[in-house]
């Protein structure tokens, strides 16, 4: 997941002011659906993505639903590590 370095300065400083916490759960929010866009060029395109961070469904997506898009959400699928390693995922 790409969190934003908190070694930065400007991160640091910005994470302990008021709202502090959800400006940096935004920042992260915004970088993975970025990400997971990368794959799609025009309305008629569409790409399969997997996020392989245990990050993702028991810390950002659990904690944060509400910061993704509408659309982003209702195409998330969950899938258990059983079924990757069945699919040939390791």
């Amino acid at each position: 997941i790409p969190f934003p370095y908190l070694g930065d300065p400007q991160v640091g400083k910005r994470m302990h002011m008021p709202g502090g916490q959800e400006w940096y759960a935004v920042q992260t929010v915004r970088s993975v659906v970025q990400m997971t866009g990368r794959g799609v060029r025009s309305a008629d395109d569409w790409a399969v993505t997997y996020v392989l961070d245990s990050q993702f469904g028991s810390n950002l997506y659990k904690r944060n639903k509400k910061l993704f898009p509408k659309w982003w959400r209702d195409a998330v699928e969950f899938m258990p590590r059983s079924q990757l390693m069945k699919a040939g995922m390791r």
